[in-house]
């Protein structure tokens, strides 16, 4: 028992310092991508928010008599925000994913550098063959997917791509 909660706690490890050493390469690569990144999710959070807030404000507004003229104005300037929020959130997420390609490039590009500088003397050592069998069961591959969705017994939607699964 204490083998096996030990062999799953070095694969925890493993698993976080791998992660680790990824965040540090993309954010060597760009250092301000989980910024931006974080700036959306907290405009997409903010806006249901504030929507919410509107409509208890409207309601209340209107029990306590508020003037018709004050909750539109009221109503536009919270919708004219909304509206704005979205906008920046969809400009930079569009720009995230500009950097997020750019961040792969550079990863396979990196990673295809060191291919190329790699010591093919050792190709068919026994180690090399070990670390190969790794890879290739840590790589995730991509599998395709199609789904159909059905209402009162008829397809109303279908959806076709794939999914990455770890291999």
């Amino acid at each position: 028992m204490r083998k096996a909660v030990r062999k799953r706690m070095n694969k925890i490890k493993e698993n976080w310092s791998n992660i680790k050493r990824v965040l540090r390469v993309i954010q060597k690569i760009d250092r301000h991508y989980f910024h931006w990144v974080m700036v959306t999710h907290v405009i997409n959070a903010l806006v249901p928010c504030m929507l919410l807030y509107l409509s208890s404000y409207v309601l209340d507004g209107m029990a306590d008599g508020k003037s018709f003229r004050q909750l539109v104005v009221t109503v536009s300037l919270i919708l004219g925000m909304a509206l704005v929020l979205n906008f920046v959130a969809s400009t930079v997420w569009n720009r995230c994913e500009v950097r997020r390609d750019y961040i792969y490039n550079m990863y396979e590009s990196m990673r295809e550098e060191k291919v190329i500088h790699m010591d093919y003397s050792r190709v068919d050592s026994p180690e090399v063959r070990r670390l190969k069998e790794q890879m290739e069961h840590a790589i995730p591959t991509a599998t395709p997917r199609f789904g159909e969705t059905r209402m009162f017994g008829n397809a109303v939607g279908r959806s076709e791509g794939s999914f990455i699964v770890l291999s």
